[in-house]
């Protein structure tokens, strides 16, 4: 089988790895996880301001935790920071007014 190919840079998956390693990856699903679980449904961009963390580790975490089926997103509406269509996110039985639908 070919090696896969990507454009990702080779510090990106040295740093990549020393982090899984540290087990911040784990660390940071876990706060992603607590969150949500206090606050939903929440969007990413709220989560980032909550958790102090950037963005992209929030999705990362957000994409693992769905496909662990821990987390989804029932709906997307509005944004009220920047009013853009964003998804919000759930735990997985989360039942709000939204998701009776």
């Amino acid at each position: 089988m070919p090696k896969k190919i990507h454009n990702t840079a080779e510090t990106s998956i040295e740093c990549f790895k020393i982090i899984k390693k540290a087990g911040q990856i784990q660390r940071e699903k876990e706060i992603v996880l607590n969150t949500i679980t206090l606050h939903q449904p929440i969007t990413s961009r709220e989560l980032s301001y909550i958790t102090g963390k950037e963005r992209g580790n929030i999705t990362r975490s957000i994409f693992d935790l769905i496909k662990a089926k821990k987390v989804k997103y029932p709906f997307t509406d509005k944004c009220p920071v920047t009013n853009k269509r964003v998804r919000y996110f759930t735990l997985i039985d989360w039942k709000g007014a939204e998701d009776a639908n």
